[in-house]
């Protein structure tokens, strides 16, 4: 079984997907939201790729009914964009924000373009276009994530000791082999 504080450590880890970028509650207007970009991160395509990859499922975290959609697709040529689905105020309010295929008649939409934009440019618009609600993390949130960079930090200092140690170990099982005779000095 693995050790107590290494699963809490894990589970702690999980507080990446909590706070940072894209912590974020959508008004009950938006209905759904779809990214279409490239596979590959040329020409301008990195910052929708690092936006995806990372504000988009914070935001997903958040906002669990609304979907969101992405395409991405092989053309370098196509464009980069974001489209937003808005219901009219009185719509959202009556009816449950449910998962559909076509948009409704009182829908309107706004796209926008992000390709050569910066993850958190994207990230900014968004949140204007909707009027989103940042969510900002707690003390207790703020503590943990500076207890996991501390160990992250000692972790790496922990590795580099044993990468030492270890090639010492090495290096004085060669010289006794050596001076044992069942190496040569030049092997």
């Amino acid at each position: 079984m693995v050790n107590i504080a290494q699963r809490m450590t894990r589970l702690k880890e999980l507080l990446r997907l909590k706070v940072g970028g894209g912590a974020a509650i959508l008004p009950p207007e938006v209905t759904r939201l779809h990214m279409d970009f490239v596979m590959t991160y040329d020409d301008g395509h990195k910052g929708p790729r690092n936006f995806w990859r990372n504000d988009l499922r914070r935001l997903k975290f958040y906002n669990p009914a609304i979907p969101m959609t992405v395409s991405r697709t092989e053309n370098p040529d196509d464009p980069a964009l974001m489209t937003i689905h808005f219901a009219s105020a009185s719509a959202a309010a009556s009816t449950p924000a449910t998962p559909s295929s076509s948009p409704a008649p009182t829908e309107r939409t706004e796209v926008f373009t992000i390709k050569s934009r910066k993850r958190y440019e994207i990230l900014e618009q968004l949140m204007t276009l909707t009027n989103a609600k940042k969510i900002e993390p707690t003390e207790q949130e703020l503590n943990e994530i500076r207890e996991l960079s501390a160990k992250r930090e000692q972790s790496a200092k922990d590795s580099a000791l044993s990468q030492k140690v270890n090639a010492r170990k090495k290096q004085e099982k060669r010289r006794m082999a050596i001076a044992r005779g069942e190496l040569t000095s030049a092997s």
